[in-house]
């Protein structure tokens, strides 16, 4: 029996954005621009960097590292030298890339490559935003202490024809040179990613800032009192398919459906409406905050799915119901395979990214509110901000903590209070050398026998 040629290697899977409606706008320019970008940008960093590339696919690259750390810079100059080179380029005519990294063994057949490890790579380039970076957590923890590049965890990503649930991490390009993580830091977002502090019982989902999963939802509804919507509310208004032909509209409804299903199981950190309550608004000029009273939710999501030949496009935004303003728009496509299945993973894909936006809108929001006007599920928001934003990782984890305690004050059983709380401590236990860690495990202790006590 043949042995497979093995290797163990960097893989890079980079992919322009609608490259399809670009050439359909101007095929000639767009091809030429993508020549011109290769010529002068791509293909001298991967040169570089001591990358090979493996195949070409029109509108896309299968990129080859013998290390993980190279690749990431590479990656990271290509999009920064992207978006200097799209200064004044229109939205509609500029070309983007999604790129996505992976570390994995890789099967070589002459110049080509194969297996999971490239698979991989190429769904996390697929979760990418336009002129984005998504890696999979072993390229993150390869280069975490090698590089300055901060990374913004996406959690567990279900993702076509993988088995098992990926963890992906989005890079954050930022404007400039991007600050290296201090150890207090470091144990902050490993705290993030696990999702659970260690002494948490099972069967209670726990917080996580990046993933943005919270448990025990229905405690976070019950402070909003009146007309005012409850935090992390949103409606899925029903999408608009092309007018005239009824397959493209039972479509739609069928796209909306799966959405609906699939961000109130994905994200657990929202109320989100029911189908028959969203039911009413299909073909209808929407007014976001008279919609927003009527379901008394704080955001609502509305698109437009489009079938072209075999493929499926997606465009969606998340809008404010108090001043009826759009906080986020996106544009998926996917162009391969059977109708049916691309309308799922296209739900899929919007789920993940809806559910950042909504966790981002909320705390940009909460941001600006005054401390006496925040509900208990507002504060925790703002004690996650003071996580994110405040530079010393201890001083951020006691300011948090305070918050939690007013958040439990005002509702002793709010969950996501009591386990940000744990998390505070656990911080805390990690960074002041002068701290009674005896009196901090037995804060952790009590928190997590209220946190079961409260997660039945």
């Amino acid at each position: 029996m043949t042995r497979d040629h093995r290797r163990l290697a960097a893989i890079v899977s980079a992919d322009a954005v609608e490259y399809s409606r670009l050439m359909g706008l101007d095929e000639s320019g767009t091809l030429a621009g993508l020549k011109i970008h290769r010529r002068e940008l791509i293909d001298p960093k991967i040169s570089e960097y001591g990358g090979r590339i493996v195949k070409t696919t029109g509108d896309g690259l299968l990129l080859e590292f013998p290390s993980v750390v190279d690749a990431v810079r590479c990656a990271v100059d290509v999009q920064r030298g992207m978006a200097e080179r799209n200064a004044g380029v229109s939205p509609e005519q500029r070309i983007d890339f999604r790129i996505g990294i992976n570390v994995g063994d890789i099967i070589i057949d002459g110049d080509d490559i194969f297996g999971d490890g490239v698979n991989v790579a190429a769904r996390l380039q697929m979760l990418a935003e336009p002129g984005g970076i998504c890696v999979s957590r072993v390229v993150r923890d390869q280069v975490l202490d090698k590089l300055s590049f901060a990374f913004e965890d996406l959690g567990a990503q279900a993702v076509k024809n993988i088995t098992r649930p990926v963890e992906a991490y989005r890079v954050d390009l930022g404007t400039g040179p991007l600050r290296t993580q201090s150890r207090g830091q470091k144990c902050w977002q490993h705290l993030r990613q696990t999702l659970s502090w260690r002494r948490l019982a099972g069967g209670v989902v726990a917080l996580s800032l990046a993933g943005i999963g919270v448990a025990a939802l229905p405690q976070f509804w019950k402070s909003a009192t009146g007309s005012t919507p409850p935090a992390l509310s949103v409606a899925i208004l029903p999408f608009a398919g092309p007018s005239g032909d009824p397959a493209n509209e039972q479509f739609a409804d069928a796209f909306t459906q799966d959405l609906t299903m699939a961000l109130g199981r994905d994200l657990r950190v929202a109320l989100v409406s029911s189908r028959s309550a969203t039911a009413e608004y299909k073909s209808k000029p929407i007014d976001a905050r008279t919609v927003g009273r009527a379901l008394n939710v704080r955001y609502v999501v509305e698109g437009e799915v489009r079938r072209a030949g075999d493929g499926v496009g997606v465009s969606a935004q998340l809008i404010d119901t108090g001043n009826a303003t759009q906080v986020w728009s996106d544009r998926l496509e996917d162009g391969q395979g059977e109708i049916a299945r691309d309308k799922r993973d296209l739900a899929v894909q919007l789920t993940q990214r809806l559910r950042i936006a909504i966790m981002n809108a909320e705390r940009r929001r909460v941001g600006t509110r005054s401390a006496a006007h925040r509900s208990p599920m507002e504060i925790v928001l703002r004690a996650m901000n003071v996580l994110d934003i405040e530079s010393d990782p201890l001083k951020a984890a006691l300011a948090a903590r305070e918050l939690c305690d007013l958040a439990l004050l005002l509702d002793p059983n709010l969950l996501s209070a009591l386990i940000l709380r744990g998390s505070t401590l656990e911080i805390q236990r990690e960074l002041d050398q002068h701290a009674d860690n005896d009196r901090l495990l037995h804060e952790l202790d009590e928190d997590s026998k209220r946190a079961v006590a409260v997660g039945g």
